[in-house]
């Protein structure tokens, strides 16, 4: 994202990415069949549980909404349920 936002910034485009955890869609349907491994999963987010798809949209939106963030340029939302802070 850095990268590409020194390369066209000149330009106006803004560029960003949206970080997501695990996500319960058919990429993580592998991970969700076994429930010892789905309680190791969830036990491994703060939030307590998998993100639903819904859950990137607003994130979503307001990378993509010029007026809520339009100085928001070369970084990457994480939206993982706080998955990310229990791995450091």
């Amino acid at each position: 994202m850095q990268s590409m936002a020194i390369a066209l910034g000149k330009d106006k485009i803004r560029c960003n990415a949206l970080m997501p955890g695990t996500i319960g869609t058919s990429l993580a349907a592998h991970d969700m069949k076994d429930p010892a491994e789905m309680a190791a999963l969830e036990e491994r987010i703060p939030l307590g549980r998998i993100g639903d798809p819904n859950d990137m949209a607003g994130p979503a939106i307001f990378l993509a909404c010029e007026e809520m963030s339009r100085y928001v340029n070369a970084t990457g939302l994480l939206a993982d349920g706080g998955m990310y802070s229990k791995l450091q």
